[in-house]
Parts: structure tokens; sequence; C-alpha cells
């Protein structure tokens, strides 16, 4: 314990992991700031950005929230439209929102792949002609009408903040190993009273407390984040509200497009963890192999690019 202590310190006290988790954290907290801030409504004729059109896109679902059916999306479509208007350069309808969009990409004929490429809808789909309809008979789940923009978000920022951590692992672990082969000191600290095993043990057991701590740190701030701004319903719904580009397979009942979002999530979660643990340990690993800290990095930026 005295080891993991020591080695856990010296690796949290360098000034290069203080800088880089500064750096990291400041990167993700603007990241999530820009997908506060980049939502559009379009309701009645009045345009609405930022965290206003959150609220009213929230505001406007609450309405029709629960089972979906058929004459719901009749009514969201007589009330709200179909989204229309485009512009060069620029991804979506430009009057829309969350309720007309979301019945135009699952229950109509219209669809919008580019601003050159697009068709304003013309007429509703019935539920059971759809995707999500399939889905529901499948999985004899009822289709459910919620506000889940938010853990669209959350997988966005997951996403982001398991990259950053990578980088802030392989820039934190590089040395543990290395910079004692660097340093010629390997040989007089594996001669010491613990032993050769116990200080590749401890290296190892703070390689992992590290990098769990990075995973933690980055979904506390994802879930803080999306609970307060977007909400958090929406978890009982299929995970292809969330994941646009899901594969619909009906003769796969576990198929991601039959996944609720709740289980589509744990299941990204355990990945997002798995895949943080690799990244630190090849990051011991090529520290252990290396002659110095920065061939390590250069050699496991090799390995994935």
């Amino acid at each position: 314990m005295r080891l993991y202590k020591m080695e856990l310190y010296k690796i949290c006290s360098r000034k290069l992991f203080l800088f880089s988790a500064t750096a990291v954290l400041i990167i993700l907290l603007l990241f999530m700031y820009t997908l506060a801030i980049d939502n559009y409504a379009t309701v009645n004729g009045a345009e609405y950005k930022g965290l206003q059109a959150v609220r009213i896109n929230r505001q406007i679902t609450e309405e029709f929230k629960g089972v979906l059916t058929d004459e719901k999306v009749t009514a969201i479509a007589e009330k709200y439209g179909f989204p229309n208007g485009v512009k060069e350069d620029y991804g979506r309808f430009l009057d829309r929102n969350y309720l007309n969009e979301f019945i135009m990409n699952g229950f109509s004929d219209g669809y919008f792949r580019a601003y050159d490429d697009y068709k304003v809808a013309t007429h509703t789909t019935p539920i059971a002609e759809t995707d999500f309809g399939k889905a529901s008979v499948a999985t004899e789940k009822p289709l459910l009408l919620e506000y889940t923009y938010g853990w669209e978000v959350f997988e966005s920022v997951l996403g982001i903040g398991c990259v950053l951590g990578m980088v802030l692992i392989l820039l934190t672990l590089s040395p543990i190993y290395s910079e004692e082969n660097y340093n010629n000191t390997q040989q007089i600290l594996f001669s010491t009273k613990e032993g050769q095993q116990k200080d590749i043990t401890a290296k190892i057991a703070v390689g992992m407390t590290i990098a769990v701590s990075v995973f933690v740190v980055v979904i506390l701030l994802d879930f803080l984040f999306v609970w307060g701004v977007f909400g958090l319903d929406g978890l009982d719904c299929f995970s292809g509200q969330v994941v646009e580009d899901t594969v619909w397979e009906w003769n796969d009942y576990h198929n991601v497009s039959t996944w609720s979002v709740q289980k589509y999530l744990s299941f990204y979660l355990l990945q997002s963890l798995f895949g943080i643990m690799e990244a630190a340990a090849l990051s011991l690993y090529f520290s252990a192999h290396c002659s110095s800290p920065f061939q390590s990095i250069v050699d496991w930026y090799c390995l994935f690019f």
C-alpha cells in the first residue's frame, strides 16, 4: 500500500498531469457548452435558440408524451407541420422543432440527407409500417414518445470525453516505467526491500486507478450536464430514437435497434470503460518496453494511427 500511495502521488503531482488534466477538462466543458447552445426550435412561427430552444422542445413534447399512436402522429403534423426550408451547407431543415423533426424522420415520406438532397414530407406513415412500429411488435413493448435528445448528447459527450481521457492516460502513464529506464534507476528501485514484484504490481494498480478515475469523472460531468440542461426522459424509449445510424433487423431480437435507451447506454458505458482500461494497459506496456517516455508515446501513437 505504501508503494501504491507513493506512485499515485508521484504521478498526480507532476506538472504534466496537472496541465493535461486541466486542458482536457476545459476542452470537455467547451464541447458541452457548444452542445447546449447549438439547439434550435420553430414553434408557431417563432424561432428559439440555445437553452431557450431546449426548454421549448421539452415543453411541447410534454403534451404528446407517452405511448405514441397514429392519432398523435397526425396531431403533431397538423399542429406543427413538417420541417422545411434549407440553407446551403447546413445539415438540417430550418423550420423544425423536436416533435415535427421526429415525426418526419420516422413516420413520413420526407427526409434530409444534404442541403441539395432532401424531400419535404407530404404525409404521415402508419406506425405499423415503420421501423419503430416493427420494433414495437418484435419486442412486444409500446412505442413511447419522450424528449430523448439529452441521451443523444450524453453519447456524444461520452465519446469525446473518452478520447480526451485516453490522451490524458497516455501522457500520464507513459513515464511510469520508461522514465526509470531513461534515468537508469530501474535496478536501484527493484533492489529495494519491497522487491521488483511489489513495485510492478503497485505501478499497474496506480495505472488502472487513474484510468477508472478519469472514466468516472467524465461520466459524472456528462450525467450532471445532461440532467441539468436536457432532463433524463426517454430511458425506456427504443435506442433507434437516439442512435440515428441504428440498423433495424427484425429477425434478430437482440439487435441494438430493439434495445431500450437504458440498455444501449449501459452497454456503451461498459464498452467505454473497457476501452479506457485497455488504453491504460497499453500505455503501461509500452512504457515498460521503451527506453524513454517520448518513445513510449510515439510507439503508442504509431499503434493506433
